[in-house]
């Protein structure tokens, strides 16, 4: 059960849940796009840049939609006085959530929503989210589909201009939490200090024309950076858009910051936690008079991706213990405890500490999983 801390300022958050099982993936991974090329390891719209949502709805196997199917059927056994339509369910007190099919993943979107209302609803999204899933044999990934938020920016940031710019610069100033603390997944979400000096200078060229003319908008902040992302190349693959990065700033019309660096939530909880983290961090920011400094690190050369028979390796040269202490120090300063979101960083991050404290010295930071495109 979630436990009631004190509520930051009530800002919208809508969710991207995903869950998926071994099938799924297996099935997904050996789809291959051309149906004279044979369906080998490793081959299919795992290795595909230019895959369309056409072909991908196309390409929707059975078995993926099977599972979406029984999962509804838990859904409705659970709660029958729940409104249908398709795969959208209204719930009795009038909240919505609807399951997608994604690549290797179901995705449950959810209506936007504050903290308070995601305390208050988190025995029934429990239940009729996480534990009817797990009924079917579907579960949180620990990295397949990712686990994003969307923040809506009128109702966290209510035109606050400083404020959205320092949300944004003390995140991209801090990409350990995109290395194993949040999440981990270098293809869907990689931190702008992978992308070496020359970006890094660009982006804090953007944020200095910002601090420098009040007349750009939040907004007119968000497509400029946009745009910037776009005529970056991906360090783990060359694809087109922009939107594969721990912030994505595409959302401009719709009035979003969606945060792609976080791992698929584990619980209610997990949600709840990340919700608390951020919003918290965004009522600390309210309070500070001056502009945070562009400091994002170079760590161009610092990590490395492999693939070996279609897995996707991630390593980087920092130990377990600085990434932890990243995540720390972005609760304490957000004025929550430092252990806040010790339970729900990745799990590589686990592993490694275990690692680091049974050597007793720095290892470096390897994780292995099978990771899919445009998830």
């Amino acid at each position: 059960m979630i436990t009631q801390y004190a509520s930051a300022d009530e800002g919208l958050v809508g969710f991207e849940w995903t869950f998926t099982n071994s099938d799924l993936v297996k099935n997904f991974r050996n789809t291959p796009v051309n149906p004279d090329l044979p369906a080998l390891p490793g081959r299919g719209l795992i290795d595909q840049i230019d895959v369309s949502s056409n072909v991908i709805n196309s390409l929707q196997n059975s078995s993926i939609s099977q599972a979406s199917n029984a999962w509804i059927e838990e859904i409705k056994k659970d709660c029958p006085s729940c409104l249908f339509e398709g795969r959208k369910v209204h719930t009795p007190d009038g909240f919505w959530f609807q399951i997608t099919m994604d690549q290797t993943v179901l995705e449950v979107i959810t209506e936007p929503m504050t903290h308070k209302q995601l305390l208050k609803r988190s025995e029934i999204l429990d239940r009729l989210v996480w534990k009817a899933a797990k009924r079917v044999n579907l579960v949180p990934h620990k990295r397949l589909g990712g686990g994003h938020l969307h923040l809506d920016i009128e109702t966290n940031f209510k035109g606050d201009r400083k404020l959205f710019r320092n949300f944004v610069v003390d995140l991209v100033n801090r990409p350990e939490l995109f290395m194993g603390g949040f999440g981990l997944n270098y293809f869907n979400a990689p931190p702008l200090s992978f992308y070496g000096s020359k970006a890094l200078k660009s982006f804090s060229k953007i944020i200095s024309n910002f601090d420098k003319k009040e007349n750009i908008s939040v907004s007119d902040l968000m497509v400029s950076i946009n745009e910037f992302y776009e005529t970056l190349s991906h360090p783990v693959t060359p694809t087109p858009d922009a939107k594969f990065q721990a912030l994505n700033f595409k959302h401009f019309d719709f009035g979003t910051l969606e945060i792609r660096g976080v791992r698929p939530q584990i619980n209610v909880e997990h949600a709840e936690r990340l919700v608390k983290i951020f919003q918290a961090r965004i009522k600390v920011l309210k309070k500070q008079k001056t502009l945070i400094k562009v400091r994002v690190p170079d760590l161009s050369k610092s990590y490395r991706t492999t693939r070996e028979n279609g897995y996707r390796f991630y390593s980087h040269n920092l130990t377990a213990k600085q990434i932890l202490k990243s995540v720390e120090a972005y609760a304490l300063d957000a004025g929550l405890e430092h252990d806040f979101y010790n339970n729900f960083v990745t799990e590589e991050l686990i592993e490694n500490l275990k690692l680091e404290a049974k050597t007793k010295k720095a290892s470096r930071y390897k994780s292995a999983g099978s990771c899919g495109a445009f998830l």
